[in-house]
């Protein structure tokens, strides 16, 4: 298969048009949001027999004290026993067979007030845990998460996960500069991105003002890229709304990218695909371009603040 269809930037743009200068392409920093946490495992340290569910039960996670910020940072449980993952069931008046379990979270009480919050996790009816090998593992999340009620709706302004709900919130995508000819077309840990001429319209109201745009871009095949991953691009100069009332710099542009999608040519089940960072389950085929909207972010949101490394 041809180099230039399998590994490239810039070629894939020149098999539509030779002169990338008049495509107006331009070098943005690519951040990938993350869609799901580590995986993190560990085993219970003791058990406890409910009499009033007739089972016996473990504490997966307890508040700290003092409670405040006291929220756990797990999603996803998978509990196994000597190796074999255990299925959940809503209840613990729902577990009718050993290879069953279920989670409940306790609302404490008069006499145990202490226990709030904390989650439980059992087994069926007459099912000895202690004879077994007992595992779990869950997805870390962001503390900034309520789980109380099995809700998933992170803060937008939490500077841990920037509205993502784990940790970290997004990936970089790094990458050499490519030169030709002594000069370099792409800078390091940037893609060349295509921006349209577009029209902006400022919405006024009573929160301020708020910039509406709505333009479709394109880039090169690689990196594969997702619904709401963010380009950066280079801000020298543009709308006032934009400008820092003290230091009067203007921020680089943040958009996130929606209605992603690609074009291919000769599909194919026998053609080889080459490993792409964060490459999703798409066609077979060679993939040429990317098309997709992006939605700028408003200058004062927190992705802002998350830290580009340029070089």
């Amino acid at each position: 298969m041809p180099h230039w269809i399998t590994n490239n930037f810039f070629q894939t743009i020149r098999y539509f048009d030779r002169f990338i200068g008049q495509q107006a392409h331009e070098p943005v920093y690519v951040l990938f949001r993350k869609w799901q946490g580590p995986w993190l495992s560990g085993s219970p340290s003791s058990y406890t027999y409910n009499s009033t569910y007739v089972s016996w039960e473990f504490t997966l996670w307890q508040p700290p004290v003092p409670l405040a910020g006291g929220k756990p940072r797990l999603r996803n449980l998978k509990l196994f026993v000597d190796g074999v993952e255990l299925t959940p069931v809503a209840s613990y008046n729902r577990v009718t067979a050993d290879n069953e379990y279920w989670r409940d979270i306790d609302k404490g009480g008069p006499s145990n007030a202490s226990n709030y919050g904390a989650i439980i996790a059992g087994f069926n009816t007459g099912f000895d845990p202690r004879n077994h090998v007992v595992e779990y593992q869950y997805e870390e999340i962001c503390v900034c998460i309520d789980v109380g009620e099995e809700s998933f709706q992170p803060d937008s302004r939490c500077v841990i996960c920037y509205g993502t709900g784990y940790v970290g919130g997004y990936d970089q995508y790094t990458a050499a500069a490519v030169s030709e000819a002594g000069i370099t077309v792409k800078p390091t840990n940037m893609i060349l991105c295509r921006f349209p001429i577009t029209s902006e319209i400022l919405r006024i109201n009573r929160t301020g003002g708020e910039i509406v745009t709505q333009r479709k871009s394109w880039t090169t095949a690689s990196p594969v890229l997702h619904d709401w991953d963010m380009i950066i691009r280079q801000r020298y100069a543009g709308n006032l709304i934009h400008r820092d009332a003290e230091t009067g710099e203007i921020p680089n542009e943040r958009y996130w990218i929606a209605d992603w999608e690609h074009s291919s040519a000769r599909p194919s089940y026998s053609l080889p695909r080459p490993a792409q960072p964060n490459e999703p389950a798409i066609s077979q085929g060679v993939t040429l371009h990317q098309k997709f909207h992006i939605v700028e972010a408003q200058p004062n949101h927190i992705i802002y603040d998350f830290p580009i490394v340029t070089g």
